[in-house]
């Protein structure tokens, strides 16, 4: 109230009011017009209202705010009390921006920190606010891990209905959708068919070229590896599989004389059971969509038979492979075929169960170890 008070003399004295002749009748609305004085010219000059500007200046100084503080401690408390809640730690890690033989594109998302991230609600878009991917429920990436959303016309659940251009960038932002918390942009030619444009150091480094895409695992430039050290190029396309869910396919029958299905085999070679909810299944991830597997339960140890246009919607060539995709569209596994490694009623498996090596088997075992036999 004081400080309306001293406002409203402030105000009078601006407009040369104050009480009337009669002092009844309060204050006057209009403020005195100010005298005219003829110049030598001729010409009307209002001489300056130095009454006024004086008055403006010997104004009081207005009384400073007396509003209690006793009851904060230190100002920080109310600033911490205010601050938003951090971000959590994402970056973008790698972009795919054209895929050999019109395969589609995709960009993983990278989880630096120490526990898993909720990403619902996040978004990615490109260059353009229109074209926006919300994550929806369930989407998640666990601690350290990664996550790949996929281009349009990829056919996984976690799919944009955007595809980047050779010239862009990419977006990510913050539940609120107005905090971006990464960017990468790229000119034509930095990613050519092929190719990746990723971070480098895996996480952490600059954008640049990669040769070799990683897609759910560490990004590596190629022109550094030395096969001396331990590394190889056949190192970058060694499945990665997020746990728990361990799995390998384990043996494929394609040409079965009695007129049945032909089938896969998954084999969790894991203590803990596997599930394949939400799992997909392709002949060849470059140039047909993946499409989705009967959401199988695999015991610790134990085996799984997927069936042709049963458990997926396609059927095994002589001349083929099978690629197994995780709910994320991470490659899970993948194996590769002939027709000599394929004849009529023997099937094509890991000796042992999970190894490293293939070999023909005279007698199929679906749902069964695989026994040490050869041609």
């Amino acid at each position: 109230m004081r400080r309306t008070a001293i406002g409203w003399i402030a105000v009078l004295a601006l407009l040369g009011c104050g009480e009337s002749e009669t002092g009844d009748e309060g204050p006057s609305t209009e403020a005195a017009a100010p005298d005219v004085v003829e110049s030598d010219g001729g010409e009307d000059v209002t001489p300056a209202p130095a009454d006024v500007i004086d008055d403006v200046e010997a104004l009081p100084d207005v009384a400073p705010d007396t509003t209690d503080l006793s009851d904060v401690s230190d100002v920080s408390d109310v600033e911490e009390d205010a601050a938003p809640a951090p971000i959590a730690n994402l970056v973008i890690n790698e972009v795919v921006v054209k895929a050999v033989e019109n395969g589609p594109d995709w960009i993983e998302i990278r989880n630096l920190g120490g526990t898993k991230v909720v990403l619902e609600g996040w978004g990615i878009r490109d260059q353009l606010n229109a074209h926006e991917y919300l994550f929806p429920a369930g989407a998640e990436v666990p601690a350290g891990g990664y996550f790949v959303v996929w281009g349009k016309g990829s056919g996984f659940d976690y799919e944009m209905d955007f595809s980047f251009a050779v010239d862009a960038e990419a977006r990510l932002f913050a539940p609120d959708q107005e905090t971006m918390v990464d960017k990468a942009d790229w000119e034509e030619g930095d990613a050519p068919a092929g190719t990746s444009w990723g971070r480098f150091p895996d996480g952490v480094g600059d954008f640049t070229t990669l040769e070799t895409p990683t897609q759910g695992k560490t990004n590596k430039e190629e022109a550094i590896i030395d096969p001396d050290a331990g590394g190889d190029e056949e190192d970058i396309d060694e499945p990665v599989i997020p746990p728990p869910a361990q799995v390998q396919i384990n043996e494929v029958l394609v040409i079965d004389g009695t007129g049945a299905n032909c089938w896969v085999e998954i084999y969790n070679s894991t203590d803990v059971d596997a599930d394949l909810s939400g799992w997909y299944a392709t002949p060849d991830a470059l140039t047909v969509p993946p499409a989705g597997i009967t959401g199988i339960q695999i015991p610790a140890g134990g085996h799984g038979l997927l069936e042709c246009n049963v458990d997926f919607p396609f059927v095994l060539t002589e001349e083929g492979s099978f690629w197994l995709m995780n709910a994320s569209g991470i490659k899970a596994d993948k194996v590769d075929w002939t027709a000599v490694d394929v004849p009529q009623d023997q099937s094509f498996g890991r000796s042992p169960d999970g190894g490293d090596d293939w070999m023909t088997f005279l007698v199929p075992t679906p749902g069964a170890p695989n026994e040490a036999q050869g041609e």
